[in-house]
């Protein structure tokens, strides 16, 4: 998925967070989360999520050279549907 989204009720209200891994970004990114509010987001875990030694997320970056990845965090009222997240998400990537 591009992005994730977490809600619930925050003193009474509903409110959420959804954390965007950008298209531009060199591999998409996989997600975390726990019951006990861990909530991230991991370009290089590939082995740890999907068991193969194959996939262990090894990047190779030249000397010199640099790379960015582009993450967005989206804090909403509302549950995903009413934070309107795949919207915001629609609008962030172009």
């Amino acid at each position: 998925s591009p992005w994730l989204e977490y809600s619930g009720k925050v003193e009474g209200a509903a409110q959420g967070i959804a954390i965007f891994d950008h298209s531009s970004n060199f591999r998409r990114s996989r997600w975390h989360v726990r019951g006990y509010g861990l909530f991230s987001v991991n370009p290089f875990g590939g082995q740890a999520y999907t068991r193969d030694p194959a996939n262990n997320g090894t990047f190779k970056l030249d000397a010199g050279k640099s790379f960015t990845l582009r993450y967005a965090a989206y804090v909403h009222e509302g549950d995903a549907e009413q934070g309107k997240v795949a919207a915001t998400y629609k609008k962030y990537v172009e």
